[in-house]
């Protein structure tokens, strides 16, 4: 993309971002810790649900299904079709307890909701595990910024990187969950109507949906194409509990005005989400047969919206998957700040209005940062990342459920069903390959019933 093409992209993508770092200095004049952690609670079900779509819809929900749609066929499309429909449904129906949890504590963070009930080993532990789980996907969505980047400059992937870096790190220190909110709103229409018409250019382009599915290849019909059928069935069964147990997620249940908005914003969004699985499958499948032999697939999106829409659009495209990008790493950063500064400041005054305390606060987020863009650093495969960063979050899901429904779990059961899962995990995933994800739930899960009946036979 050369000349005026190129020209009519930047000057889209810099009209866009300079409207979107406005909102977020004037935001972030008079801010305290409690808007820049949790939005003061005061997040009603619209700003809620656009939210929560735009950061949703990241890297592992566009770019990698598109990418992996492309390679393979509808395996991954479908697979997380099903899990976005379940991770919704088991959200409106657990959140509103969250959400209640999180004002009876006082609660800053998921963190935070742990150590109330488990204590301050379990906080440790927790805080651990979390900081890594978010690494790892801070790392995911890095990497598919990089890839735009890549594609729309031409430069290599680490000064691709260190662009988004720059401009993220920035972004996300200065704004906080508040900013993130609203500026999430404005990236979801904006983006919702780029693949909107990019759907309908797809169609255009194609002699209508059942001769379209006739002409692929039969692999890529199998919905067991990846990763074959027991990876296929156990990621269905068990991956919405991957989300529950990402404190990310629970950062937006925090942060809600009530429990009865928080149920509301996730009822609401499903259908939304439905169509944009949809979506996200047709573009992989539709770039396979009309844009073979594209050596970077994560990069496939880019190259669609480069081809099939007008520069000005395209920019505005670009544009808007940056900033969704950007808005889902923003989400993880500031999780991630707030988990830190609970375990550096803990007992703090959250609602008074500080500037050392937000300085503080926004120190800590961009060292933080670094950590998760030298993940992408180290690992570009986007697909491990992202499998990867569900194993080790499934492991708390057993403890989830305990920590919301049962007392009769004990803090040590609690805090070996976490910390065994994790360290073998890291020491055997890669002996363990397609099987990772299962034993990892199976050995926490037993771990968390069995402790305390042992325990007590052993006395």
């Amino acid at each position: 993309m050369l000349g005026a093409a190129m020209n009519h992209i930047l000057i889209s993508i810099a009209i866009y971002f300079t409207v979107l770092l406005a909102v977020v200095f004037w935001i972030s004049r008079k801010q305290t810790l409690s808007s820049y952690f949790l939005n003061s609670r005061a997040t009603g079900s619209w700003m809620l649900g656009c939210s929560i779509l735009a950061t949703y819809i990241g890297t592992a929900i566009s770019i990698a299904v598109v990418s992996e749609t492309y390679r393979t066929g509808i395996s991954v499309g479908i697979m997380l079709l099903v899990t976005n429909m379940g991770t919704m449904a088991l959200f409106a129906l657990l959140a509103p307890r969250i959400n209640k949890l999180g004002v009876q504590h006082n609660a800053n963070s998921m963190v935070d909701i742990y150590a109330a009930k488990y204590g301050d080993r379990n906080r440790l532990l927790m805080a651990a595990v979390q900081l890594l789980v978010l690494i790892l996907w801070i790392g995911v969505q890095a990497v598919g910024a990089a890839a735009l980047l890549k594609t729309m400059f031409g430069v290599d992937y680490f000064t691709a990187l260190l662009l988004t870096a720059a401009v993220t790190i920035s972004y996300s220190a200065i704004g906080g969950l508040r900013a993130d909110i609203i500026t999430d709103n404005i990236q979801f229409w904006v983006f919702a109507a780029v693949f909107i018409l990019l759907a309908i250019a797809g169609y255009q382009n194609i002699d209508g949906i059942i001769p379209f599915m006739q002409s692929l290849p039969e692999s890529y019909l199998d919905p067991f194409a990846f990763r074959g059928g027991v990876f296929f069935i156990s990621f269905i069964l068990f991956s919405s509990f991957v989300c529950l147990a990402d404190a990310s997620f629970w950062q937006f249940m925090l942060a809600a005005k009530s429990p009865s908005s928080l149920r509301k914003s996730y009822i609401s969004i499903m259908p939304v989400l439905f169509v944009f699985s949809l979506f996200f499958i047709f573009f992989g499948l539709f770039a396979s047969q009309k844009f073979p032999g594209i050596e970077h697939t994560d990069a496939i999106l880019f190259v669609m919206i480069g081809q099939l829409l007008p520069n000005w659009l395209a920019g505005l495209g670009y544009a808007g998957i940056i900033a969704v990008l950007m808005s889902t790493i923003d989400t993880l950063l500031i999780t991630g700040s707030v988990i830190i500064h609970g375990l550096l400041f803990k007992g703090e005054n959250i609602s008074v209005r500080s500037r050392k305390q937000v300085f503080k606060a926004r120190l800590i987020t961009v060292l933080f940062s670094l950590a998760g863009f030298g993940m992408a650093a180290l690992f570009p495969g986007l697909i491990e990342l992202i499998i990867f960063a569900m194993c080790v979050a499934i492991a708390v899901a057993p403890s989830v459920f305990a920590l919301l429904y049962s007392d009769k779990i004990s803090k040590e059961a609690c805090f070996y069903s976490i910390l065994v899962p994790v360290l073998v995990l890291v020491a055997g995933y890669k002996a363990l390959g397609d099987n990772a994800f299962i034993v990892t739930l199976m050995l926490s899960t037993a771990i968390l019933l069995l402790y305390d009946k042992g325990r007590k036979l052993a006395r």
